[in-house]
């Protein structure tokens, strides 16, 4: 039998890493309760709720609800669930770890947004992605398109090798030559005899790059994909808006505070301190 969609999610490479993480969180924040959302198909946010003590289980087995949530729970003149009838298995959503957050106004609960797939038990695509998932389809055409852009870029450029950093979708990752770290990435572009490198990672690596092959032309890659607002995740509009100017401002008028959990706070002075060692 084929591997479920449902299957290749929960066993997505660094998702138990993530979950772990998402559990000293929880622990941390004392998060007592779990919201686990999705969007229906009109944009309301529907859900369950769970206690946190369950975290793990329904990080890996998932929450069983009525197919008719995607559409608001709405029923027909008869009173009939509209598209899905009294004898449907329910559907299984999946919570995504990474979209973990503390909600402000109701410091105990913490909530997620979630993937939705077919039961596992259906007699048609048991496990697959579900097709009423808005959300869902919208974050996949995503992962498309950003792969399609470095594919095209390919066309162009058919003897380029392509470098990808490990957090690219998996899409990108799949079509990669090298995949691998900043470091890794560099001594790569030197070792690999290609004259040509598409790189999909931020756009701060060129630099040091290029002056480890001079002699190579570096193409940044298209990850944004020709119908996304952003065209490429090297050169992101809103990392730009950080800069000296705005920082002096935030220094000297306290503006633009963002409070953070000790915890977090902890990790994030961590990569603070390296990149204020870093030397060129």
């Amino acid at each position: 039998m084929a591997e479920m969609d449902l299957e290749r999610f929960v066993e997505a490479p660094g998702r138990d890493a993530k979950i772990k993480e998402v559990r000293k969180m929880i622990d941390s924040l004392g998060i007592e309760y779990l919201y686990l959302q999705f969007v229906s198909v009109t944009g309301k946010i529907m859900g369950k709720g769970i206690p946190s003590d369950h975290w793990e289980t329904v990080a890996k087995k998932g929450f069983q609800l009525v197919y008719g949530a995607t559409v608001n729970l709405f029923t027909d003149r008869a009173g009939n669930y509209m598209g899905y009838g009294p004898e449907a298995a329910e559907l299984v959503g999946i919570p995504e770890p990474e979209t973990f957050m503390q909600l402000p106004w109701a410091p105990e609960i913490g909530r997620f947004y979630c993937t939705l797939f077919r039961n596992r038990e259906e007699k048609v695509d048991p496990g697959a992605y579900l097709t009423a998932d808005s959300r869902g389809n919208l974050r996949r055409m995503h992962e498309e398109f950003k792969a399609k852009g470095i594919l095209d870029l390919k066309k162009v450029y058919p003897e380029a090798a392509v470098l990808v950093h490990p957090e690219s979708p998996e899409s990108v990752v799949d079509i990669a030559d090298m995949v691998g770290s900043t470091s890794q990435l560099i001594a790569a572009a030197q070792k690999l005899p290609h004259r040509q490198m598409i790189v999909a990672t931020d756009q701060g690596i060129f630099y040091k790059m290029q002056q480890a092959v001079p002699d190579k032309q570096l193409l940044i890659a298209p990850t944004g994909g020709s119908g996304a607002n952003c065209r490429s995740c090297a050169n992101c509009p809103w990392m730009g808006m950080n800069s000296l100017q705005n920082l002096r401002d935030c220094l000297k008028q306290g503006s633009n505070e963002i409070e953070v959990n000790a915890d977090i706070g902890a990790q994030a002075f961590t990569s603070l301190e390296r990149m204020m060692n870093f030397k060129v």
